[in-house]
């Protein structure tokens, strides 16, 4: 439970720090970009999910 509740925090300030440069920078970032990133998010936690079922 700790792991998962250290792993949320650490991609939500990932994430906040991302967004954050983007806007320093004035990076545009249209929704069918982040459509597209949506699926990669997918493929890792399948990978981390088989992962952590055969160990």
């Amino acid at each position: 439970m700790t792991d998962s509740v250290i792993a949320f925090i650490l991609v939500s300030v990932s994430v906040v720090a991302i967004v954050w440069a983007f806007r320093r920078r004035h990076v545009a970032v249209t929704g069918v970009e982040i459509a597209a990133t949506l699926p990669w998010l997918a493929v890792i936690g399948v990978a981390v999910a088989i992962g952590r079922s055969t160990s």
